[in-house]
């Protein structure tokens, strides 16, 4: 639930943190895409390194494609990165439908300083029920 460290042997891209940066910056949804291997976490880990914004990050794995799962840690990512996620917690008790639920976390987070990272989110891009909570989380926050 908290970013991975940098290595002390990572090498300073700072022509790809800034354009990262600045798309973080510029819009509520970043996809970042390469091979496994060629440094997504770590580019972002770069962007983020001075940023203003508390971080929520998730790293997610197969078993987070359930989507009462996803919101689950989702929330818990966002509650540790010092945000009151109660309400959409009390609507996922109260059984109020899961993408109904992610769009009551984006209201609640959508006007605050926070940058959710859900690294390898390729994971769980075979479930439609988790990319239809990934989709309205990001559609909730660009309004």
């Amino acid at each position: 639930m908290t970013p991975p460290s940098l290595q002390e042997s990572v090498v300073p891209r700072p022509r790809v943190a800034a354009v990262l940066r600045e798309l973080i910056d510029d819009n509520p949804v970043v996809c970042v895409y390469a091979t496994a291997g060629a440094g997504k976490t770590t580019a972002v880990l770069q962007a983020l390194d001075d940023s203003p914004n508390s971080i929520a990050w998730l790293s997610v794995d197969e078993t987070d494609a359930a989507p009462g799962r996803l919101l689950t840690y989702l929330q818990a990512a966002l509650a540790q990165a010092g945000h009151d996620t109660s309400e959409a917690m009390s609507a996922l008790r109260a059984g109020v439908p899961h993408p109904e639920v992610a769009g009551i976390l984006a209201d609640t987070i959508a006007s605050l300083p926070v940058t959710v990272v859900l690294d390898n989110a390729e994971r769980i891009a075979s479930s439609p029920d988790a990319l239809e909570l990934v989709s309205r989380l990001g559609r909730y926050l660009d309004e």
